[in-house]
């Protein structure tokens, strides 16, 4: 009996070096597929490397960006008092443009002046309603008027006043 004891344990020892063969094949084809995973894996690290290095010049082209932007604000600030500016002086010339160019004698000048003065009014309002210079009437006309006691000033002992205005005398 041993001899088909042992013709058994042969077949059986026949078929386990089978089953192994089959598992290192299966194996070899694991190892394989794992050399192919860690050579993905390090095409992806080298990819990484890559974008790490993009992003740091990304963070100091922002930082240049920032820094830009900044000095872009201070310059805008800059042209927006200057707009301010600007937008005065279109008002003054736009005032003086619209003044009348038609000459008019002296009286009839102050007759308008007194039609207009009915109630206070400062020397800026007065001057665009009978469209003439400002500086005109305060220097030489406005003067004149209150010598000759043709208007009145609302604050009388301050002829410089700030909130000057000036009323007919009737």
């Amino acid at each position: 009996m041993n001899i088909a004891t042992s013709n058994e344990s042969i077949g059986s020892s026949d078929a386990t070096v089978a089953t192994s063969k089959k598992n290192i094949a299966t194996s070899n084809e694991s190892i394989g597929s794992s050399e192919k995973s860690i050579a993905t894996s390090n095409e992806s690290i080298a990819s990484s490397d890559d974008n790490v290095a993009t992003s740091e010049n990304n963070i100091g082209s922002s930082k240049n960006n920032l820094e830009s932007s900044g000095r872009n604000l201070e310059t805008i600030e800059r042209n927006l008092e200057s707009s301010d500016d600007n937008l005065e002086t279109c008002k003054r010339n736009l005032e003086t443009s619209n003044k009348v160019k038609k000459r008019i004698s002296r009286q009839n000048l102050e007759n308008l002046i007194i039609n207009e003065c009915e109630n206070y009014i400062s020397l800026e309002e007065l001057s665009v309603k009978i469209k003439r210079d400002y500086f005109y009437l305060i220097n030489e006309i406005i003067p004149k008027m209150v010598r000759d006691n043709k208007l009145q000033r609302l604050y009388p002992d301050t002829p410089n006043h700030p909130k000057q205005k000036y009323k007919a005398k009737w």
